[in-house]
């Protein structure tokens, strides 16, 4: 019944609520038409989310479509942690009447933006924050940028989107360098020999480039660490969202990376999902 709501929802534009205060309205043809197709296209084995062509994600609705990553609600947990340290940096979040102790912005970058769902809901629930969003995918980073002037948060002085390998291009500029308060990224973090066990609708239809951590799930990851260690001021804060079988090797290798305060935390399901890491004070 809920994926059949999703489907008539995506035809209609009303929302599940409405549709029960419609019951008896009749489909003209055109929606109907929608609605077969969104049956074949669900049949075929293609994800809800992008038959309706959007998704929730904390407390915002995105644009999505494939090859890019559905926001997941265990990346919300992502998002809490980076809230938590901006509020610890900015007294102000969350009490735009109250004058902030911070008057520099907290600059944020977002590595791997995909749908932007990190980035915006970032620059939406925290008023005193700086974002840049990078993705590898052009046709990410047109769906972020999508999603950031349909939600009315594409001020070019709060964000930039950019195309980029990981954060390259800012690493290649030294005034980059050592100029970010929080790193945050949902990298592509399954290893190789376990994407052929995923689930049909997400192997087949979202970006292998979004899923494929390598070998051992931390070949991105990896790369990340070193352009944080180069890109982070000292005290800053890492925080990726990682495979659970990696998250203890991640752990160590950020320790040899000299980071500190390494710690690895749960996701909503209790799951072990995200390792946070600092840069030396």
């Amino acid at each position: 019944r809920l994926e059949a709501q999703w489907v008539v929802s995506a035809a209609t534009d009303l929302t599940r609520i409405e549709i029960y205060t419609n019951y008896d309205r009749p489909l003209d043809k055109t929606q109907l038409a929608c609605v077969r197709e969104g049956i074949k296209r669900r049949l075929a084995g293609e994800p809800l989310q992008y038959i309706s062509g959007k998704a929730a994600f904390r407390r915002l609705e995105f644009k999505v479509r494939p090859p890019v990553l559905i926001p997941r609600p265990e990346t919300e947990v992502l998002v809490d942690g980076v809230l938590e340290e901006v509020k610890a940096l900015d007294r102000s979040i969350g009490a735009q009447d109250v004058e902030p102790e911070r008057t520099e912005p907290v600059r944020i970058l977002d590595i791997g933006t995909g749908s932007g769902c990190i980035a915006l809901s970032l620059l939406h629930e925290a008023h005193n924050v700086k974002l840049t969003a990078t993705d590898l995918n052009p046709e990410a980073v047109a769906l972020a940028e999508e999603n950031a002037g349909m939600l009315g948060l594409d001020d070019p002085q709060r964000l930039s989107i950019v195309q980029d390998d990981l954060a390259s291009s800012l690493v290649e500029n030294p005034a980059f360098h050592g100029s970010f308060d929080i790193i945050v990224s949902n990298p592509p973090y399954i290893p190789t020999r376990e994407l052929q066990e995923l689930p049909e609708e997400v192997a087949r239809y979202e970006s292998p480039l979004a899923l494929d951590g390598g070998e051992d799930g931390l070949v991105v990851f990896r790369r990340i660490v070193a352009q944080a260690k180069l890109l982070l001021k000292p005290g800053a804060l890492l925080t990726c969202e990682l495979h659970e079988d990696t998250l203890i090797a991640a752990k160590a290798h950020s320790e040899a990376e000299g980071l500190v305060d390494c710690l690895i935390h749960n996701d909503l399901t209790n799951r072990p999902r995200i390792i946070t890491a600092r840069m030396p004070a």
